[in-house]
C-alpha cells in the first residue's frame, strides 16, 4: 500500500500481494479506527507491530482482516462529509468485497477503537433501513468497543468528551476554534445514533474494552461512558491508557490477554447457529434484572499507591493460590475502603494484573456491587441471576445448561423457573464445566442485602465451592466477598476465612492517599504550593489521619473540606489546621458539622433532596429528581406531563452547595458520598419526618407521572417504550418502583387511593409500553404470579397489593376504602387480572387466616366469585385444596356462584370435587345445583360420573348415580361410557357397581366403545357373562371394538369355547359367526391363528364357514399351518369343509403351507382330499416355488421325501434335494464334554526342551559370534 494511501477498505490477513481463497476463510473482521487516526498507525505499536496483522491471525487463521480508513481529519477542515456518510462509505466497500455468496454469508466483527465506534453505530443503523443491505444486516454478529465514548459525564459534555479524544489522536495540532462549536452541534447527532444504535445492538454480541490509565490527568474515556449497559455486552478493564488501548502488543501478554481470548469467543460464537445465538440471547434477556455493570465502575478508583497491601497479604495470597475453590470475606468497618479496594482487586483480576508475588492462571471475572442496589433489590435471586447473566457472556456454551436447569414443565408448556434453587443449580453445574474451571466471583458489600439474605447468599456461595472441591477437585473456584465485620457469619459457616482490615494497612493508604492529592493540589495551586512547605504537609496529613481514626471516607472528606478556597497564604494553612485539630474523630462529628454548616436559608430545600435521595429505591438521576421535586412543589391539578415545571440544573446546584454530602456518579446517578450518611439521617430521630416526606413525594410522583392523560394516550397509540421513556423521562423509575414506595407509606394516608386510581382500562395494567420488563414477561405469557415471601415481584394489582402485604387491621380498611372510592373488586378493567384478588385469597385461605378474612370481606363488599369466566383454576377448588372449609361453603351459598362455570380445562366444580372431596361434601354440592347440567363434558369428554369411575371411588359413583339428571349414557370423545372407562381400564370394581344400573350397559352406538369389548380385551371372563346374561345375549353386533372385532373374535382369542357357544347358541339371530373385522379375518382365523383348540371345536360344531380368506387371502386352515399349530389344522381338516386348492395372494395353496410342518400325516391327509391331484403338488407360487421347494427352505425332511416319493410316482419327478443328509450335526452326549486342559508340560515338549539345551551346551555361543563373556568364566579361560 501506498505510504499516503489511508482512505478505504485494506486486507491485512491475508496480505493484499498474497492469494486469497474464499473457501480458507470463515469470517470477516473490519477495524474502524477514531476521529483523527489512521487504519494503521492506529493499531500499531512503538516496535511497529500492527497486531491485526501481525499477532491477531495466530489466533484466528481463519479471519480475513480488513482495517477501513476514512477522512476523519474533514470534521476539522472544510469538507461537509458527516459519519453518516462514512458509515455509508464503509457499506459500500463491504459489498464490493462480499460479492461471493460464500463471503455474503460470512459473520462479520467489528473492532472499533473511540470514536470509531460511533461510525460503526451509525453503519448499524443505516443498513437496518435499507433492504439491500440487508444480507450485512444479518451477518453482523459482534463488535469490540475500545475506549468507544457512549456519553458524556457529569463534568464534560459530549463535545468536551470528544475533544480530549481528538486532541488524543492528533496531539492537539489540528485542533482549531472553530472545532468546539463543530461538535456541540453534532453532539445531539451523535446521542441520537446511540440511542437508536442501542436497540440493533442487543441483537449482536459486545464487548467494550475500558482504559484504565489516565493520559495526562486523567482518563479520556471514564468507565461509564465506554460501557453501554445492555444486557448483552461484556466489558472488561484494560490496563493501559486511550492511545496503548487500541495498541495490542505481544510484549504485554497478560495485558491483553483479555483482548486475544475475548476476541477470539467472539468469532467462535459468530459461527454458532443463529437459533443457538438468539436462544442465549433470549435467555440473557431473561436473566438480566440490574446493570450490574454500572454498579462495578460507581466506586471511585484508588489513588496512586493505595489499596495495593492486599496483594502482599498472606492470608490473600494463601487463599489465591490454594489448589482447591475457596471463599474469601473482606471485613471492615464502614467508610474504611472495602468498595474502593474491591473494585481494584475485581480490575486487576479481569485485566490480568494482580499480585507480583504469585502467579496464577487468567481468572473469568464475575461480579455483583450491593452497594446501590440495597433499597429495590434485596434477594438473593438477583445475585444468582447476574452471575449466571456474566457466565453465559463469558462462555455461551453455559446457556444450554443454565436452560436446562431452570427449565420446568407446566400445563402450558417448558417455562423458565427464577426459584433460589435452580438457580444454585444452574451456577454450580455451569462451574462444574473444564472450561469454567477458573471463575474468579467478586460479592462486594453483602451486608446492604441485609442480614438474612447475606447469610443465605454468603452460604450457597461456600455450599458451592465445598461441592466443587469434593466432585470436581480440579476447579480454581475463587469467591470474594467483602463485608462488615458480622459475628453471624462464623455462626453460620465456621470454616469461612476472613480476611480482617487492620488499621495500620488503612493508615498507610490513607497516608499514601493525602500525599498523592496534596501533591497534586499544590501542582494546580500554585499559591498553596509556595505556602505549604513539607513541615506543613506532614502536619496536614497528621491531622486528617488523627480526624479519620483509620476511615478513609472521613479522611477524604477532611481533605476535601480543606482544600476549599480559592486564597491560600501562611495565615490561611494555620487557621485551617486549627480547625482541623479542633475537629473530633468519627464520622458524626463530620456529618453534623457539614449539616450545621448548610446555610439556614437553603435548609429546607437541602433536607428536602436529601430525603428524595435516601427514599429512592436506585440512585436518581439529575433529571428524575428534578421531576419529584417540580411534583412536590406544585400547586396545580396535575393531569399532564406540561402542567407542571421541573427543576433544571440540579447537578450545577447540587456541586455548589452539598459537595461533600451528595456524589454525582459518573453515569449523573446522584448518590450520598457513603451509605453511612444514610444511616445518619436514619438515627437522627429529628430527622424521621423529612425522610417520611421523601418516600412520599417519591411514591405520589410516580403515581402522579403513570396517570398523565399525555402519556397513556402516546402508550394506546402504539409508541414503543423506547420512545416513551426518551420523552417522559421519569417514566422508567416510575413504572419500575411505584410499588416499593407505596408500601412504605402509611396505611391512613391518601396516596392509597391514588393508587387505587392506578387501576382503570388504560393504565400501567394494561398497556405494555408503560410496564416494566419483568411484567411484560409475565402478560406475554399470559400467566400471574403474585407477591410473597418467598416469590419475586411480578404483577400486583393494587387490590391484590392490599391484601397480600398490608397487615391486619389495616388491611380490611383499605379494603373497604377501596369500594368506597369506586374501585372495582372484580378488576374486570383488565382480561388478564380479572377476579385475581379473591382468587389469591382463596388460595392462600387454608395457609393464612388473614387472607381468608380477605376473601369473605371481598364477598360481603361484592366480588364476584364467578370471574373470570374461564380460570384455570375456580375460587371453589382453590378453596377446598387449601382445606379452607369455612370458605369453600360461603362461595357454594353465594347467589353469585354459578357451579355450572367450566375452568380453562373445561371441568366443573362437581369434577373437581370427584377426585378428593369426601362424599358429604359432594352430597352438599349436588344439593344446591338447581340448574346446572350435571353431565357437562370437559376437554376430555369427562362428566364427573366418569372421572369418579376412573379415581376408581366407588362410593361416589354410588352417590352420584343416585342424583337425578346424571346419565350413564354419555360417551367420552373416544366413545366411552362410564361403564365402558371402567371395562376398558380394567377396573372390576367400578365396572360391577356401574352395571347394577340397567342404562349404565346401552347398545353402542357408532363410532361408541363397547363395555363388553373391553371387558373382553381385558381376559375378564365373569364380567364378559355376566354382561351377556344381563343382555340376554341380545344385539350382540353392535358390539365391537375400534378395530371391528366383535365378541366372538375376542372370545375366540381368549379361547373361551363356552362363552362362545352360548352367544352362538343364545344370540341368534343377531350374531353373525362368520363376522369379519377390519382386516378380514373371522373368529376362526383368530382360533386358528392362535391354535385355540376348543375355540375351533365350537365354532366347527356351529358351521363357521372355513373358506373364507382374509385380507391377505389366507384361509383359517392356511393361518393354523403358518402358526405350526399341527391340532387345530387336523380338526379342520377332518371337518371335510376346507378346500386345499384355495390360494392366498402369495399364490400358495393348502399344500404349501402344510409344506412348512414336517407332520407326514397332515401332508397325507391334505393330499388325499377330495381335488388335490399332481397339478397341486407341482403348483408354483408367485415365487416360483413348488411345496417340495418350500419343505427343503424349512428343512422338513419327511415331508420333503412324502412329496418327492408322491410326485415321482404320480408324474416321474426327479428328485433334486439330498433329504437323507439334510440333518448333518453329530448327536452330542455328556460323554463328549471336552476335558479340563492338562497344565502338565507335554512329553515331547519337555524332550525337545533338553535337546536344545544340550545343544547350547555342547556349542556355546562365544563360539559363533562376538558376545560379552562375564568376568568369572573370562578368568577361568
Amino acid at each position: 500500500m501506498p505510504p499516503t494511501e489511508k482512505h478505504g477498505l485494506f486486507r491485512l490477513h491475508p496480505g493484499p500481494r498474497k492469494p486469497y481463497n474464499v473457501d480458507d476463510f470463515s469470517v470477516d473482521i473490519v477495524a474502524i479506527h477514531g476521529l483523527g487516526g489512521h487504519p494503521m498507525n492506529t493499531w500499531t505499536d512503538k516496535d511497529e507491530h500492527l497486531w491485526l496483522r501481525d499477532s491477531l491471525p495466530s489466533h484466528i487463521p481463519r479471519a480475513r482482516i480488513m482495517t477501513f480508513g476514512y477522512d476523519s481529519s474533514v470534521l476539522l477542515g472544510k469538507s461537509r462529509m458527516t459519519i453518516n456518510d462514512f458509515a455509508i462509505d464503509l457499506t459500500i466497500r463491504l459489498e464490493l468485497v462480499r460479492q461471493k455468496p460464500q463471503e455474503r454469508n460470512r459473520p462479520l466483527i467489528f473492532i472499533c477503537h473511540s470514536l470509531g465506534g460511533v461510525v460503526f453505530k451509525e453503519f448499524l443503523v443505516h443498513i437496518a433501513l435499507f433492504n439491500d443491505c440487508a444480507h450485512i444486516a444479518k451477518s453482523v454478529s459482534g463488535v469490540v468497543f475500545m475506549g468507544t465514548p457512549h456519553r458524556g459525564s457529569k463534568v464534560a459534555s459530549t463535545a468536551q468528551v470528544l475533544s480530549k479524544i481528538i486532541n488524543v489522536a492528533t496531539l492537539g495540532s489540528l485542533l482549531r476554534t472553530d472545532l468546539l462549536r463543530t461538535l456541540k452541534v453534532a453532539s445531539a447527532e451523535l446521542e441520537t445514533i446511540s440511542r437508536h444504535a442501542t436497540e440493533r445492538l442487543k441483537y449482536i454480541s459486545v464487548i467494550s474494552f475500558y482504559e484504565k490509565k489516565p493520559l495526562g490527568a486523567s482518563l479520556i474515556v471514564e468507565p461509564f461512558s465506554a460501557i453501554l449497559g445492555i444486557s448483552n455486552e461484556r466489558a472488561i478493564p484494560i490496563n493501559a491508557d486511550h492511545r496503548k488501548i487500541a495498541k495490542v502488543s505481544p510484549r504485554r501478554e497478560q495485558r491483553y490477554h483479555p483482548v486475544w481470548a475475548s476476541i477470539k469467543k467472539l468469532v467462535e460464537g459468530s459461527l454458532v447457529s443463529s437459533y443457538t445465538h438468539n436462544d442465549s440471547q433470549r435467555l440473557l434477556d431473561y436473566l438480566y434484572c440490574v446493570d450490574y455493570k454500572m454498579a462495578q465502575i460507581r466506586p471511585r478508583q484508588p489513588q496512586r499507591g493505595t489499596s495495593q497491601w492486599i496483594f502482599a497479604d498472606p492470608i490473600y495470597l494463601s487463599w489465591l493460590n490454594s489448589s482447591h475453590p475457596s471463599v474469601l470475606m473482606l471485613a471492615g468497618q464502614p467508610g474504611s475502603g472495602k468498595t474502593v479496594l474491591t473494585r481494584c482487586l475485581l480490575e486487576s483480576m479481569m485485566s490480568g494484573g494482580g499480585s507480583k508475588q504469585h502467579s496464577t492462571p487468567n481468572y473469568l471475572g464475575i461480579n455483583f456491587f450491593c452497594s446501590y442496589f440495597e433499597s429495590a433489590i434485596n434477594s438473593e435471586e438477583v445475585v444468582l441471576r447476574s452471575l449466571l447473566h456474566q457466565l453465559i457472556q463469558l462462555n455461551p456454551y453455559c446457556g444450554q445448561i443454565i436452560r436446562n436447569c431452570l427449565e420446568k414443565q407446566t400445563k402450558t408448556g417448558p417455562k423458565l423457573s427464577l426459584e433460589r434453587s435452580g438457580l444454585r443449580h444452574a451456577l454450580f453445574e455451569v462451574l462444574s464445566m473444564d472450561t469454567m474451571k477458573h471463575v474468579f466471583i467478586v460479592i462486594d458489600a453483602i451486608e446492604e442485602l441485609g442480614s438474612e439474605i447475606a447469610i443465605s447468599t454468603l452460604s450457597g456461595l461456600c455450599k458451592v465451592a465445598q461441592d466443587l472441591s469434593e466432585r470436581h477437585p480440579e476447579s480454581r473456584l475463587k469467591v470474594f466477598v467483602s463485608s462488615r465485620p458480622n459475628p453471624a457469619y462464623l455462626s453460620a459457616m465456621p470454616n469461612l476465612t476472613i480476611l480482617s482490615m487492620k488499621n495500620t494497612q488503612t493508615r498507610r493508604d490513607i497516608e499514601a492517599y493525602l500525599e498523592a492529592v496534596m501533591e497534586d493540589f499544590a501542582t494546580e495551586n500554585s499559591d498553596f504550593d509556595a505556602v505549604a512547605s513539607s513541615s506543613t504537609r506532614q502536619n496536614i496529613i497528621t491531622q486528617i489521619m488523627r480526624i479519620s481514626d483509620g476511615m478513609f471516607l472521613s479522611a477524604v472528606l477532611a481533605w476535601e473540606d480543606f482544600r476549599k478556597g480559592i486564597l491560600w497564604n501562611q495565615n490561611m494553612v494555620d487557621q485551617k489546621l486549627e480547625n482541623l485539630v479542633s475537629i473530633q474523630p468519627g464520622m458524626t462529628t463530620f456529618y453534623d458539622k457539614m449539616v450545621n454548616s448548610i446555610d439556614e436559608s437553603i435548609k429546607d430545600d437541602a433536607f428536602s433532596i436529601f430525603s428524595i435521595i435516601a427514599a429512592a429505591a436506585t440512585p436518581l438521576s439529575e433529571t428524575e429528581i428534578g421531576v419529584i421535586l417540580g411534583i412536590a412543589c406544585s400547586t396545580q391539578v396535575i393531569v399532564r406531563s406540561t402542567d407542571f415545571e421541573p427543576f433544571q440544573k440540579m447537578n450545577d446546584m447540587i456541586e455548589r452547595n452539598f459537595a461533600d454530602l451528595i456524589t454525582i456518579q459518573n453515569d449523573n446517578m446522584l448518590t450520598f458520598v457513603h451509605m453511612s450518611f444514610k444511616e445518619y439521617l436514619q438515627n437522627r430521630k429529628d430527622f424521621q419526618a423529612i425522610l417520611h416526606s421523601g418516600n412520599r413525594n417519591i411514591a405520589r410522583s410516580c403515581l402522579k407521572y403513570l396517570k398523565f392523560k399525555d402519556l397513556l394516550q402516546d402508550a394506546c397509540d402504539g409508541r414503543s417504550r423506547a420512545d416513551l421513556v426518551s420523552e417522559y423521562p421519569f417514566l422508567s423509575y416510575a413504572s419500575e418502583h411505584f410499588l416499593y414506595h407505596i408500601q412504605n407509606i402509611p396505611y391512613d394516608d391518601s396516596l392509597w387511593l391514588e393508587f387505587a386510581n392506578l387501576a382503570a382500562k388504560y393504565s400501567i395494567y394494561t398497556l405494555k409500553a408503560l410496564m416494566p420488563e419483568s411484567w411484560r414477561y409475565f402478560f406475554s405469557e399470559r400467566f400471574t404470579t403474585y407477591y410473597t415471601s418467598h416469590v419475586t415481584l411480578a404483577v400486583v394489582s393494587p387490590l391484590t397489593l392490599v391484601v397480600d402485604m398490608v397487615p391486619p387491621p389495616a388491611k380490611e380498611s383499605l379494603i373497604r376504602s377501596f369500594k368506597e372510592h369506586g374501585y372495582d373488586l372484580d378488576e374486570k378493567w383488565s382480561p388478564i387480572l380479572c377476579g385475581s384478588p379473591l382468587q389469591y385469597c382463596c388460595s392462600e385461605a387454608g395457609k393464612d387466616i388473614d387472607k381468608k378474612k380477605a376473601a369473605f370481606l371481598l364477598l360481603k363488599l361484592g366480588a364476584n366469585p364467578s370471574l373470570p369466566k374461564k380460570p384455570w383454576r375456580s375460587n371453589l377448588k382453590r378453596a377446598i385444596e387449601g382445606n379452607a372449609q369455612d370458605l369453600f361453603e360461603e362461595l357454594l351459598r353465594h347467589p353469585m356462584t354459578n357451579l355450572g362455570d367450566q375452568d380453562r380445562q373445561g371441568q366443573t366444580l362437581l369434577h373437581s370435587l370427584v377426585y378428593t372431596a369426601s362424599v358429604e361434601l359432594i352430597s352438599k354440592v349436588t344439593n344446591v345445583i338447581l340448574d346446572a347440567d350435571l353431565n357437562i363434558q370437559d376437554w376430555n369428554g369427562y362428566t364427573p360420573l366418569h372421572l369418579a369411575t376412573l379415581t376408581e371411588r366407588p362410593e361416589v359413583v354410588r352417590k352420584l348415580l343416585t342424583v337425578p339428571g346424571v346419565r350413564l349414557d354419555v360417551a367420552d370423545k373416544q366413545g366411552r361410557t362410564p361403564f365402558t372407562l371402567a371395562t376398558y381400564w380394567g377396573l372390576r370394581v367400578m365396572a360391577l357397581e356401574l352395571i347394577k344400573h340397567s342404562q349404565a350397559f346401552p347398545v353402542p352406538e357408532a363410532k361408541e366403545l363397547s363395555g363388553l369389548v373391553c371387558a373382553a380385551i381385558q381376559q375378564d371372563k365373569d364380567l364378559c357373562t355376566h354382561l351377556l346374561e344381563t343382555s340376554n345375549y341380545r344385539n350382540l353386533e353392535y358390539h365391537m371394538d375400534l378395530s371391528g372385532k366383535c365378541i366372538l373374535h375376542h372370545a375366540a382369542i381368549n379361547n373361551w369355547g363356552d362363552v362362545l357357544d352360548s352367544c352362538l347358541r343364545l344370540g341368534k339371530p343377531s350374531i353373525e359367526i362368520n363376522q369379519m373385522d377390519h382386516s378380514g379375518r373371522s373368529a376362526m382365523h383368530y382360533a386358528a391363528t392362535l391354535g385355540n383348540v376348543d375355540s375351533c371345536l365350537v365354532l366347527v360344531r356351529h358351521g363357521a364357514n372355513l373358506t373364507l380368506q382374509d385380507r391377505n387371502g389366507r384361509t383359517s386352515a392356511q393361518a393354523a399351518a403358518d402358526a405350526g399349530f399341527k391340532d387345530v389344522l387336523m380338526v379342520l381338516l377332518k371337518s371335510g369343509r376346507v378346500n386345499p386348492n384355495q390360494c392366498d395372494l402369495q399364490g400358495r395353496n393348502l399344500v404349501h403351507w402344510a409344506a412348512t410342518l414336517d407332520c407326514v400325516d397332515v401332508m397325507e391327509r391334505v393330499v388325499k382330499a377330495p381335488g388335490v391331484g399332481v397339478v397341486e403338488l407341482e403348483r408354483h407360487d408367485k415365487n416360483s416355488k413348488m411345496p417340495i421347494d418350500i419343505a427343503f427352505q424349512c428343512k422338513c425332511r419327511n415331508v420333503g421325501q412324502f412329496l418327492a416319493d408322491e410326485m415321482r410316482s404320480a408324474s416321474g419327478y426327479f428328485n433334486i434335494y439330498d433329504w437323507d443328509n439334510m440333518y448333518c450335526s453329530p448327536d452330542v452326549t455328556d460323554g463328549d464334554r471336552p476335558k479340563k486342559p492338562d497344565t502338565k508340560v507335554p512329553d515331547w515338549l519337555k524332550k525337545k526342551r533338553d535337546e536344545e539345551e544340550e545343544e547350547r551346551r555342547r556349542y556355546p555361543h562365544e563360539l559363533w559370534s562376538l558376545v560379552n563373556i562375564p568376568e568369572r568364566e573370562r578368568e577361568r579361560k
